[in-house]
């Protein structure tokens, strides 16, 4: 192990949240066809005592590894998470396909995603949670989220969707519980807040980036990319101490397809799509500090995926449909060959 696992430093510490969902066995059916399939299909989800992903109710995932078996992690937001059933998640595609080239061999691939996840929270799952299954490879598969947060949610880096939120209704809480009635009441009338809004009325629970700050501001744009960067690290570094072998993967967004080479420079394509321009410009640096980890760690698997697909893959700006995974699953298969083959 290369110096202790720390995950507090001056610019980061790490926040009792990993994602609101229930420690305990799951049975999830939609109400409507799922966005995911192409055919209308359903979806339908189950979980075990740990909220991980598995295909049926009754399917054993347990802690310990069972003598021979290869046991796989994949962990990032909802594209690892979602699919319309398990077998058509991204890690299910790529148990399918191992499963496939691997006649006869145990091959478990764990679906550790998280939705909305950020680098940051995969991270502390990682050590909460994944660490005790025993796990002989960690695949890392995220960026469009935390190359997004800061336009939607939360300008502080590291900081998960909807974090302020928590934040808020604690101040709240503890406002409620200290304040004379009196202040509350005048805290909260409307005649107040409409003659004085900026002195009376609820605080803004969200704090964002300006689009045209995150534009015209590289080294901001530098310091979300260096903290997504500095995540994956810190990820290498569980790995080496609990013996992972860890891959890291950028993973395809529809971005690329929007704004190829030059046509971001447009002033009307940035004017159209200023919000998404400002994403894709973080990605572009989340591109550059992937490539810096890659040759500051040349023993370790980093493959950029950024661009890999059509945007008629995707069914929004980061979710491509179940099928496409098993494109992407054969993309992963091939990263790993080498190890897998090691490992049997």
């Amino acid at each position: 192990m290369d110096g202790h696992v720390k995950l507090a430093n001056s610019s980061s510490t790490s926040y009792p949240y990993v994602e609101f969902r229930p420690p305990s066995n799951i049975t999830w059916h939609s109400d409507r066809p799922s966005p995911s399939s192409r055919t209308g299909g359903f979806a339908v989800e189950y979980t075990n005592r740990d909220s991980l992903r598995i295909p049926s109710p009754d399917y054993k995932l347990d802690r310990e590894k069972p003598v021979g078996q290869i046991r796989i992690v994949m962990i990032g937001g909802s594209s690892v998470r979602i699919g319309t059933r398990f077998e058509v998640t991204l890690p299910g595609a790529l148990k399918r396909t191992l499963q496939a080239r691997y006649p006869g061999a145990d091959m478990e691939v764990i679906n550790g995603g998280i939705i909305s996840a950020i680098s940051h929270q995969e991270l502390i799952f990682l050590l909460t949670t994944l660490v005790d299954y025993a796990l002989d490879i960690l695949l890392v598969y995220d960026g469009i989220n935390d190359s997004g947060q800061m336009l939607y949610y939360e300008r502080r880096p590291n900081f998960p969707y909807n974090y302020r939120v928590i934040e808020e209704a604690w101040t709240q809480y503890v406002t409620g519980r200290r304040e004379p009635l009196w202040r509350l009441a005048l805290h909260r009338s409307a005649i107040l807040q409409s003659l004085w809004p900026k002195k009376f009325g609820d605080t803004t629970i969200l704090d964002r980036v300006a689009t045209t700050e995150l534009i015209e501001d590289a080294t901001l744009r530098r310091t979300y990319a260096d903290a997504h960067a500095d995540n994956w690290d810190r990820i290498r570094r569980v790995c080496t101490a609990y013996g992972i072998r860890p891959f890291f993967v950028l993973q395809p967004t529809s971005l690329y397809a929007l704004f190829p080479k030059g046509l971001g420079k447009d002033d009307q394509s940035r004017h159209l799509h200023a919000n998404l321009y400002a994403n894709y410009l973080v990605y572009e640096d989340l591109r550059k500090t992937a490539q810096e980890f890659s040759q500051a760690h040349p023993e370790l698997g980093v493959l950029d995926l950024s661009s890999f697909l059509p945007a008629e893959a995707f069914f929004d700006g980061a979710h491509v449909y179940d099928d496409v995974n098993d494109l992407i699953a054969g993309k992963l298969a091939d990263f790993i060959a080498n190890d897998i083959e090691r490992m049997r």
